[in-house]
């Protein structure tokens, strides 16, 4: 299963509190600070075959190492490196499981999916406001994978507060939009609430994705429509975000081998970032 690495996420905004619990951007990340994320992905999905329903669930962890390479007068160099993937897969009654540190798995047939990413670094270098400018992985050589990396210049990192730049009082809202997977999301941000360091956000999208992808030598186009609830906690000292929870509910269909499968998918992700 492709780990899109919008996994990669380094993002560098900090807040400060002013009266009346009001918080906007400020950046304050040091050279050589170092982060262990994790990213907890459950996936269920439902598709229709040839009259038959079938169920697919996949729990899949990834460990990613976060460096702050450079700083400078115009923003931020970040490194991420996928350290480790866990996986474990029940489809029609089979039960799969992967586990990149073990070197039987990394010779066996689920690892053809993540030998190419295990150890390869990410390069994003962002401005003071945490906008990415460039994102530099010249050891990707997938056309999915570079796409998903394209669609990341111009926008906030998804580890990076995204709080407006004339700042937001506890309680308000603001909106962003992204053109992403072939389609557009729509996202509405709200302040929830502030405490001490630390503030909570949630999140309401919607959107829809209209992408060709490659699998084992076959095309497959993917329509889907997705709404999306969660929320984010940042640290409002360094702008990180320390974790979040998003949970995104998708219907559409899967065109394959000349056939339009109906599908359902929930996704859930739970991410959290330590320092090191």
């Amino acid at each position: 299963m492709k780990v899109f690495l919008v996994s990669l996420a380094v993002c560098v905004s900090a807040v400060t509190i002013s009266f009346g619990q009001s918080v906007k951007k400020n950046i304050q990340l040091s050279k050589g600070q170092q982060f262990e994320q994790k990213s907890e992905t459950t996936l269920t999905m439902s598709q229709e075959m040839m009259g038959q329903k079938i169920d697919v669930k996949t729990k899949t962890t990834n460990t990613n190492l976060i460096e702050i390479k450079d700083v400078s007068d115009n923003g931020y160099s970040v490194a991420s490196t996928l350290k480790r993937v866990q996986m474990n897969m029940s489809n029609m009654g089979q039960e799969m499981t992967f586990d990149s540190d073990k070197p039987a798995d990394m010779n066996g047939e689920l690892a053809e999916g993540f030998k190419d990413q295990i150890g390869k670094t990410s390069v994003v270098v962002v401005d003071k406001n945490g906008i990415v400018k460039e994102v530099q992985n010249p050891d990707t050589k997938d056309a999915e994978e570079m796409n998903a990396i394209a669609e990341q210049v111009g926008k906030s990192l998804s580890f990076l507060s995204n709080f407006p730049a004339a700042g937001v009082n506890s309680g308000a809202s603001w909106t962003d939009s992204a053109s992403l997977a072939g389609g557009k999301t729509v996202s509405t941000y709200t302040l929830q609430s502030v405490h001490g360091n630390n503030a909570v956000v949630n999140i309401i999208s919607s959107g829809d994705m209209n992408r060709e992808m490659e699998r084992q030598g076959m095309t497959m186009k993917m329509k889907l429509k997705n709404n999306v609830t969660g929320n984010y906690t940042v640290d409002l000292l360094t702008g990180i975000i320390s974790s979040s929870s998003i949970n995104t509910k998708s219907n559409g269909t899967m065109e394959m081998m000349g056939q339009s499968i109906p599908l359902s998918m929930e996704t859930i992700v739970i991410t959290t970032l330590v320092k090191k």
